[in-house]
């Protein structure tokens, strides 16, 4: 079916089970919110060595879009960098200059996301409640965020979300450890942001990167085969 226009101008296009906004993610994304993003990629380097190949570095931690270059030129080609709490226009052209792979935001912005959809940029959007994330879907999102996700069910919205609206492709994001990964995967969720409790304090200068990459291991020993 071809896309239809609504009277806002956004183009919405019929459910399917694959979303064609061209992001393939991997299924552990680890979520950067740090006080400095000097150690940044270290930590990624870690991470890709226990199997991560998605990390977002979010707009809040200073020298975000830096880390992200700086990444860039210490992984191997496979590895997918975003740029994460993208607001406005200018976060959204600022992460395009930047090199992003990919945008994802706490919120569902129409003008961000039509501005990252123009610049070619996969734009994932954060979303509560069914109607934000099947009209986010439908006006282009290369996924869908369900942030905070602890706060709305777990697992459990995942599956009844899915339930009623199975073409979504859904990342849950917020509260997730190395230890709920399975459930959230098993629920159908695409991919799993893992955040703040699974960063710990690897980002500060003196981080434990040991204790980081156990979890790493952890997390991806977790996937669902």
């Amino acid at each position: 079916m071809a896309d239809e226009a609504e009277p806002s101008g956004v183009r919405v296009r019929q459910m399917t089970t694959q979303s064609p906004s061209r992001l393939a993610m991997p299924p552990l994304v680890a979520v950067f919110r740090a006080a400095s993003a000097t150690r940044l990629p270290e930590v990624c380097e870690v991470l890709y060595a226990e199997g991560f190949r998605a990390f977002e570095f979010t707009l809040t931690t200073p020298g975000a879009t830096a880390a992200l270059t700086a990444t860039r030129a210490r992984l191997p080609d496979d590895a997918v960098l975003g740029i994460g709490t993208v607001l406005t226009l200018d976060d959204v052209d600022g992460a395009a200059d930047a090199g992003a792979d990919f945008l994802v935001s706490p919120i569902f912005s129409p003008v961000a996301l039509g501005r990252a959809l123009g610049r070619g940029i996969p734009f994932v959007p954060g979303t509560n409640t069914p109607t934000e994330a099947y009209t986010a879907w439908q006006s282009g999102a290369a996924m869908v965020k369900l942030w905070p996700v602890n706060a709305m069910g777990g697992p459990s919205y995942v599956r009844a979300l899915l339930q009623v609206l199975p073409g979504l492709v859904l990342m849950p994001s917020g509260g997730i450890t190395e230890d709920d990964v399975a459930g959230y995967l098993s629920a159908g969720a695409t991919a799993v942001g893992l955040g703040g409790g699974f960063q710990g304090d690897a980002a500060e200068r003196a981080g434990d990167l040991d204790a980081l990459a156990a979890r790493a291991r952890k997390a991806y020993s977790n996937i669902p085969r």
